[in-house]
């Protein structure tokens, strides 16, 4: 989403096998152009696990990166490219229960995204921005789409 322009910024987990395929990896952020800073490397379960903040702008990058967000969830909620009512909502605390949201998902199989919570208020308009990431990803990258659908 931060390559296609919906999102400003975000946290990517990649898992490899080796700590050449991670090298590979890093590599192909740098080629496509993004801004990224690994933030932490561990093994699990004998797989290769590293953190990266991504961004196309370095500036939305150095905000990313020096944003706490269990601190300012209104500022880590619009690098994430969540909308304003939804973040509001989250801060208010006057989200969908988790029941209405799970309904709503279910209606919309084709919603592949569901990484923010949605408002009381705003809900049915705010689920338009998943489907519209979930469009764009589906368009743009229909392998990826299909796996995020297959989860």
């Amino acid at each position: 989403m931060v390559l296609l322009g919906e999102k400003p910024a975000t946290d990517l987990t990649i898992f490899t096998d080796t700590q050449e395929e991670m090298l590979e990896e890093e590599e192909n952020l740098k080629d496509i152009g993004l801004k990224f800073k690994k933030i932490g490397q561990h093994e699990k379960n004998g797989r290769i696990v590293a953190k990266f903040s991504i961004a196309n702008e370095k500036n939305d990058l150095n905000e990313l990166l020096n944003t706490d967000p269990l601190v300012d969830h209104e500022k880590f909620g619009l690098l994430m490219g969540f909308p304003p009512s939804a973040v509001k909502a989250f801060l208010d605390k006057k989200l969908m229960s988790m029941e209405d949201e799970r309904k709503i998902l279910e209606e919309n199989p084709d919603i592949v995204f569901s990484n923010f919570r949605l408002s009381q208020a705003n809900g049915q308009a705010e689920i338009e921005t998943l489907r519209r990431w979930s469009n764009e990803i589906k368009e743009a990258a229909p392998d990826i789409y299909k796996k995020l659908k297959g989860k």
